[in-house]
């Protein structure tokens, strides 16, 4: 072959090569549900698992949101969760994804889980990520499943709830307490004479 052919076909090689810079960064979150949960070891599983997942697809965590215990049965109200949603909106360059270990660490609470879920991705993210099942939110027919796990963790709680209620009525029928009991506080004011004249 002619060096005038090859310096010929060396052209092709650039098409399709872009200048513009691959986003590659993705925020991460992680949550348990109790305070009692902290001390098991989940938080790092969380942890391990979206690292190997961010590691695996050549990403770089540039924000981690969570660590702590938040109930996901309300939303809005964790104030970890809430940061993030601010943040993200905020923020003029958006991470490429959001990824969790499982889905149900976003949302348990179905419908407005599944709102959520929409509302990142309208905020400009271009990937929700679970982690564990490696489903991602690009994906038409992962993105359909990823909102049946959303619905589905609703639908677990209360399964969960269901079968400990009983539990919980019989023990406080019983005379157990559950929980902290309520602290009283008695403040004694001194008796104040008043003169008369």
């Amino acid at each position: 072959m002619k060096k005038s052919e090859i310096e010929y076909f060396k052209t092709f090689q650039s098409m399709g090569e872009s200048d513009e810079e691959v986003n590659n960064k993705v925020w991460i979150y992680t949550r348990v549900s109790t305070k009692g949960q902290t001390v098991n070891f989940s938080l790092d599983n969380q942890r391990k698992e979206i690292d190997s997942w961010v590691d695996k697809n050549g990403f770089v965590v540039s924000k981690s949101f969570g660590h702590t215990y938040e109930s996901a049965s309300s939303d809005l109200d964790r104030k970890e969760f809430s940061r993030m949603i601010k943040e993200l909106k905020n923020e003029k360059e958006k991470p490429y994804a959001i990824v969790f270990s499982k889905l149900n660490r976003l949302s348990r609470t179905g419908t407005n889980g599944i709102s959520i879920y929409n509302q990142i991705k309208k905020l400009g993210v271009v990937v929700v990520v679970e982690a564990v099942n490696n489903l991602r939110s690009d994906d038409n027919q992962q993105d359909v499943r990823m909102t049946k796990i959303l619905l589905n963790a609703r639908e677990e709680n209360l399964s969960k709830l269901e079968s400990t209620l009983p539990g919980m009525k019989s023990l406080i029928e019983g005379g157990d307490i559950l929980g902290k009991c309520a602290r009283v506080m008695i403040i004694t004011v001194p008796e104040l004479k008043i003169s008369q004249r």
